[in-house]
């Protein structure tokens, strides 16, 4: 049997950088807070901040570490003709 294919060190940075937004996720130094953050309370700043930040997290995983065997597999299929 094959060994299964070991992750490539770029990927732990990304693995780590997911443990950090998973962490940061509970916003709690924010709950007892009433200041206001270009007119919005802080905790919904952070909440839009936070976000952005998420999406571009899941962008660089799925730059990094999308699995190219997926790609070539699909790429493959079509070339057959699909109905």
């Amino acid at each position: 049997m094959n060994a299964p294919a070991r992750p490539k060190r770029r990927h732990y940075w990304v693995y780590g950088l997911l443990v950090i937004l998973f962490v940061l996720h509970h916003d709690f130094m924010f709950w007892d807070l009433a200041v206001n953050v270009a007119g919005l309370p802080i905790g919904l700043a952070y909440d839009m901040v936070y976000t952005v930040i998420c999406a571009c997290t899941w962008g660089l995983v799925i730059l990094l570490c999308w699995p190219s065997e997926l790609e070539t597999f699909a790429d493959a299929g079509d070339e057959e003709g699909a109905p």
